[in-house]
């Protein structure tokens, strides 16, 4: 368990690598290339911790007994769904930039980003309160005592692991966003009418 948390701290610090760094954003093609970045670290720090945890759960199910055993069946079951997800993104952070992407589409891709993470923010609150709950309740069945500790403390871990991930994630891409004024607010002015303002996608 120690050694769980001690790979969950380093893929963290992992992710939350250079949030605090300063760039300046000369074009559209510089901003996606950073955004790209952010998100390929991210990637590689999910695949790693899928990959690791995999690992781990395969042999503490087949090897582990009482908790330890359904404390590994849950983390092959949460590893098996997180690699499945995390190999298609990591292909995907390798792919060329568009060079010629229009402010408005860069827009709407960087807050779809940013609002997917705190979406799923809010779903690794529901997987953190899961695993309280089962472990909960795990005294009041003492025939699945074991099975629900171990299924409650994969939640834990997992639920955990996420939301961090997703958190750091959302703020990452929020910080570069903001560092971004110059390409974001540019393309404002006065309406037409001269009342309330617009904004040029062009």
């Amino acid at each position: 368990m120690k050694t769980t948390f001690t790979l969950l701290i380093l893929l963290i610090s992992l992710t939350s690598t250079g949030i605090n760094a300063q760039y300046k954003y000369e074009t559209n093609y510089d901003f996606l290339v950073k955004k790209q970045q952010i998100g390929k670290s991210g990637m590689i720090a999910y695949t790693s911790w899928s990959s690791v945890n995999m690992a781990g759960g395969i042999a503490a199910w087949a090897l582990g007994k009482g908790e330890v055993k359904y404390f590994g069946q849950m983390n092959v079951l949460w590893s098996a769904i997180n690699i499945g997800i995390a190999i298609p993104g990591l292909l995907g952070s390798y792919k060329a930039v568009d060079a010629n992407v229009p402010t408005g589409k860069m827009i709407k891709m960087q807050y779809s980003s940013e609002q997917t993470f705190l979406i799923n923010g809010g779903l690794d609150f529901l997987y953190v309160g899961t695993g309280a709950f089962l472990r909960g309740i795990a005294s009041k069945y003492p025939k699945h005592q074991d099975m629900l500790n171990g299924y409650g403390d994969s939640f834990l871990i997992n639920g955990a692991f996420l939301l961090f991930f997703d958190f750091i994630q959302y703020f990452r891409h929020s910080h570069q966003r903001k560092n971004a004024d110059n390409l974001f607010l540019d393309k404002i002015s006065l309406s037409d009418t001269g009342i309330g303002l617009k904004y040029s996608f062009n």
